[in-house]
């Protein structure tokens, strides 16, 4: 996400290091489970959670499923935090 920000002028300083986490996390996680592979995939998801997170949208949970349903099914996650084949989650940040 640091790599990201720092090509992204428009955003960089607007979060704090938990934010940061968040939107990692949530990022992370949605590439993931959509098993997006290019990284223009993952640039249009973290470019997409920015701007959400920008305008309000700061609840993980929410962010995640916003970002499920524009970029793909919206798939609900276990109570357990693991993939249906097994994979798992990266750490949600505390």
């Amino acid at each position: 996400m640091g790599k990201f920000l720092d090509a992204d002028v428009v955003h960089q300083g607007m979060f704090t290091p938990e934010e940061l986490d968040i939107l990692n996390f949530v990022i992370k996680a949605t590439a993931l489970r959509l098993r997006m592979t290019t990284q223009d995939e993952f640039e249009n998801v973290a470019t997409s959670a920015l701007s959400l997170y920008s305008s309000g949208a700061t609840d993980p949970d929410l962010l995640m499923r916003e970002l499920m349903s524009r970029f793909g099914s919206l798939i609900e996650l276990s109570a357990a935090g693991h993939l249906d084949d097994g994979e798992q989650l990266p750490a949600r940040p505390r």
